[in-house]
């Protein structure tokens, strides 16, 4: 996904196959959104390093996000033990595309 208008229009996708499945108890593959706080639920927040936490009231003030999962956590900690600086870029690309968003920044993630 390579920008945050795809990034919203895939997680509106996965919420409505969700809603669908829970509707009708039908078995449907659902697509993976590592914003689904329902497949990846947030792990508690005791449970969390301090500089994820830094990380996270960082985010939520300046970004202005609201919502991680644990695919965000997952991917934040992958982040800091990456052996280089381009694995380093891409797990906190991905760190940041795993936050859901009150509004979309206005910078991009093509970067």
């Amino acid at each position: 996904m390579n920008s945050f208008e795809s990034l919203f229009n895939y997680q509106r996708l996965h919420q409505q196959q969700h809603l669908r499945k829970e509707r009708k108890f039908i078995d449907i593959t659902l697509s993976t959104d590592p914003l689904c706080i329902i497949c990846h639920p947030a792990p508690l927040p005791s449970t969390l390093s301090t500089s994820f936490r830094s990380f996270i009231e960082w985010v939520k003030f300046i970004l202005d996000a609201r919502q991680y999962t644990g695919k965000t956590v997952e991917k934040f900690q992958l982040a800091k033990s990456a052996a280089t600086t381009e694995l380093q870029q891409y797990f906190y690309k991905q760190t940041f595309q795993a936050l859901v968003y009150n509004k979309q920044p206005f910078y991009t993630v093509n970067v």
